[in-house]
């Protein structure tokens, strides 16, 4: 089985402003993890599965690389991440220790 290459284009901070009382407002910090999924070759991968894993709750929140190997998570809670890559005829790769 041949191995996944991840290359991170970076974590992309986001706010998201919620109003929670007439007079209150209260902050809600996010971040997006995006990359490219490849091969050791350099060859994207489409439609690998990306998940990420909140490592201190454990939700997780899957995405699929595009036809260019490109992915971006959903807007992610602020926290420690591990976020594997699964694709057909691949070694699972994980990356440990993402904090947003």
């Amino acid at each position: 089985m041949q191995q996944l290459a991840i290359r991170f284009l970076g974590i992309v901070p986001l706010a998201a402003a919620v109003l929670v009382a007439p007079l209150a407002l209260s902050q809600i910090e996010t971040a997006r993890i995006q990359g490219v999924v490849s091969d050791s070759t350099g060859a994207v991968i489409p439609g690998a599965t990306v998940r990420f894993v909140h490592v201190d709750t454990g939700q997780e929140f899957n995405v699929s690389t595009g036809a260019d190997g490109l992915y971006r998570s959903i807007p992610l809670r602020i926290g420690e991440y591990r976020v594997e890559y699964e694709a057909d005829g691949f070694k699972l790769a994980v990356r440990s220790g993402i904090n947003l």
